[in-house]
């Protein structure tokens, strides 16, 4: 898994790095695709779907911004599934456990990639440009691979991603290079297979289709090689993804020796897993058995159909997609008004619409259950008398009760969601309430936030303990500093080292040179000297804290 120190430190070659990702591919299970594919799919399909609307559609002006509204949520829809993809391909990488994706979880990753990632789509067009700055299109290939939506926020994901990316500029600029050159050769294959397949298909078979019944302009037009373009990165994304997934492995590792870990992990197991055995065919019956239906009765005298039911039946005919874009496109004279104002008004139509959909998809579906128990407990021809109006009432009733259970099962589900949400402030809370021994030399800066270390130097003064007061001032100065990467913490660094590590890296910034300097002479007195600690010197220490915190940066 590891490769050689060198290698490690220059980057596996490039066509190793694909193999690799190949073999990754491979051997993952079926749910690992099934991941991929449940974002990816549903995105491309709305994509097509716009595509051919807008180009070709007659009402494509009314819904174009509903339609667009509804193409960036699964855009960041597929970014989330993407970023579980890569999880459970790092998985695969290092033996370990799968990740678990909380709702809050999936949401944090959602809004990194709303932030971060959907803006790229305005590059889009520069696509071409990769191979001459291959380390954009790393930055949001590795920031989908890292997104996790716990380590630290927006942030946090724009500086791992962006080290990510400037590691190894030479395979990643051969990395990309090979991908475009499969990408083409996926795309000549997609259309060659989109072209010839009807023709052979009726040849051979007999088989109409729309491409062959439609000639040459089912060819020639734009949806055409949009699908084809789909369905070539259908193909290949997810060997890119996990080609990052690997690159962001080894990259890590360069720090954290992961790699050699999982080397040392896999060799300590038994090697019994590779026999085995094949996994189990699923086979699928596609046996469909007639349905009995029910005996023959007389049929019914058809009622008169009338003219104004006839006009709104043929018009809501018509207004299906499938008939609509026949019909020629108006000529749109909304823009008079403003461009931004129609696009509210066709962003509340478009919710409007949606709405009206789920309203009249459940009456729908209450009115196919209410038919079925009708003919399920149907009364005979001799007790059309009261009788029936009973069991009219009971099914009526049947189905108010069904509707009540649901609805509780729903309030139960959401009163236990709200209450797991409640109580996981309370375990955080207790999880951190144990504060750092201020007298063991060994304590670190990195273990408190610099604003829990303020709070708890204030408590210490207010007990009259100013010498701890000060070391957590102290320790809170330099939890500051490490956070705005002016200083590296670490328990064998004295307070000189620090002190020069400010001078190197804060140059610009005398004033917080001097401040800290100060704070580093009156701490080794208090603390390593005899030197006694009263009010005076207290908020004298506390005021240099506050301009570190002030000097070069927001104070947080």
């Amino acid at each position: 898994m590891s490769a050689p120190p060198k290698k490690r430190l220059a980057g596996l070659p490039a066509f190793e790095l694909l193999e690799e990702a190949v073999h990754l591919l491979r051997g993952a299970p079926a749910g690992v695709f099934v991941a991929y594919y449940a974002g990816a799919v549903p995105f491309v399909l709305a994509l097509l779907y716009f595509w051919a609307d807008m180009s070709r559609g007659a009402l494509a002006g009314g819904r174009c911004a509903g339609g667009a509204l509804l193409l960036a949520a699964l855009f960041v829809w597929m970014k989330v599934w993407q970023s579980v993809f890569a999880a459970r391909l790092r998985t695969e990488l290092t033996g370990g456990e799968p990740p678990r994706w909380a709702p809050r979880r999936l949401a944090n990753v959602a809004v990194e990639h709303a932030a971060l990632h959907a803006p790229a789509l305005f590059f889009a067009p520069l696509l071409p440009l990769v191979i001459i700055v291959p380390e954009a299109f790393g930055f949001l290939q590795s920031l989908t691979v890292l997104a996790d939506g716990e380590a630290g926020g927006l942030r946090a994901a724009v500086r791992r991603a962006g080290r990510q990316a400037a590691l190894w500029p030479l395979q990643q600029r051969t990395v990309q290079a090979v991908w475009l050159l499969f990408g083409l050769a996926a795309f000549i294959n997609v259309v060659t297979f989109l072209v010839f397949g009807p023709v052979l298909l009726k040849t051979f078979l007999g088989i109409e289709t729309a491409f062959t019944r439609g000639g040459q302009w089912t060819i020639l037009n734009t949806t055409f090689f949009a699908s084809a373009v789909a369905l070539a990165w259908l193909c290949l994304d997810p060997l890119l993804k996990a080609v990052y997934v690997l690159r962001c492995f080894y990259g890590l590792s360069l720090s954290t020796g992961e790699d050699l870990r999982v080397d040392l992990r896999r060799a300590r197991q038994a090697p019994g897993w590779l026999g085995a055995g094949l996994a189990l065919l699923l086979t699928l019956s596609a046996n469909v058995a007639a349905q009995d239906t029910a005996p023959a009765t007389k049929p019914a005298k058809a009622a008169a159909v009338q003219a104004p039911d006839l006009s709104q039946s043929i018009e809501r005919t018509l207004s299906q997609p499938e008939f609509a874009w026949r019909l020629p496109r108006d000529k749109v004279e909304s823009l008079a008004k403003g461009w931004l104002r129609q696009i509210m008004v066709d962003t509340v139509e478009a919710v409007k619409n949606a709405i009206e959909a789920v309203v009249e998809f459940v009456a729908k579906v209450y009115r196919k259950i209410k038919q079925f128990l009708d003919r399920w407990i149907k009364p005979g021809k001799d007790s059309e008398d009261s009788g029936s109006m009973d069991w009219q009432s009971g099914v009526q009733l049947l189905v108010f009760v069904l509707l009540a259970i649901v609805a509780c099962v729903l309030a139960v589900l959401l009163v236990r969601a709200w209450r797991q949400r409640s109580k996981r402030p309370v375990v955080l809370a207790q999880a951190v309430a144990a504060a750092p021994d201020l007298t063991d030399e060994n304590t670190t800066a990195d273990q408190l936030p610099e604003d829990d270390w303020l709070k708890l130097a204030r408590e210490l003064a207010g007990r009259g303990e100013l010498r701890l007061a000060v070391r957590a001032m102290y320790l809170a100065s330099l939890a500051h500093l490490g956070r705005r990467e002016l200083v590296v913490i670490a328990r064998f660094k004295s307070n000189r080292d620090y002190e020069l590590e400010l001078r190197r890296r804060a140059r610009a910034w005398p004033e917080l040179q001097g401040a800290f300097a100060e704070n580093v002479g009156s701490f080794d007195r208090a603390w390593y000297g005899m030197h006694e600690v009263n009010a005076d010197s207290l908020q004298r220490f506390e005021s240099n804290v506050q301009r570190i915190r002030a000097t070069g940066g927001p104070a947080q």
